[in-house]
């Protein structure tokens, strides 16, 4: 279906504490297992992610 397209990857590389907003991981074990796991806190729009073309514009067609 998609054959001829690719998939480009945008992301830029995020860093916890060093972004304009709210990243943070953290580290903890979980109490019924002392499993490692973490916690990731972020605010929505960190990072790259898709637009959906004039969805911002009432008079417009949306997606």
């Amino acid at each position: 279906m998609f054959e001829d397209y690719a998939i480009v990857d945008l992301s830029p590389e995020l860093v916890p504490g060093h972004e304009d907003r709210r990243l943070a991981i953290r580290p903890f074990l979980a109490e019924s297992d002392q499993l490692l796991m973490h916690d990731i806190d972020m605010m929505s729009h960190v990072g790259a992610h898709i637009e959906a073309p004039f969805h911002h514009f009432l008079a417009k067609a949306c997606v």
